[in-house]
């Protein structure tokens, strides 16, 4: 059963006290990722996947960091990384993309 908008600004509130201030994105972003799927009352391992494998548009494969098909495409960053860079890798993946009633939620 969805939870109500009210839950999810409470989950979002306490997610990001919670988080304030980590910096450690390698030791942490898989807990992270579960934790901020959690706001929305869902377990992240039923709508989305970590390390899936993607093709980039100069045709290598890489791996994004969270993928919620129809939803949230993530890659995750080191602290000090400037936005533009990450904004550029994150254009460079080709990423099939599944209309939002194929997820269960």
């Amino acid at each position: 059963m969805p939870i109500s908008w009210n839950e999810i600004r409470h989950n979002a509130i306490k997610f990001s006290r919670d988080w304030a201030g980590v910096k450690s994105e390698r030791a942490e972003k898989q807990i992270f990722w579960n934790e901020f799927v959690q706001i929305f009352g869902i377990q992240r391992r039923v709508v989305a996947s970590f390390e899936e494998p993607a093709k980039k548009i100069s045709g290598k494969y890489g791996y994004i960091d969270l993928f919620w098909p129809g939803t949230l495409l993530t890659d995750s960053v080191y602290f000090c990384t400037p936005h533009t860079q990450t904004h550029a890798q994150l254009a460079r993946i080709k990423c099939p993309v599944e209309p939002m009633n194929s997820i269960p939620i």
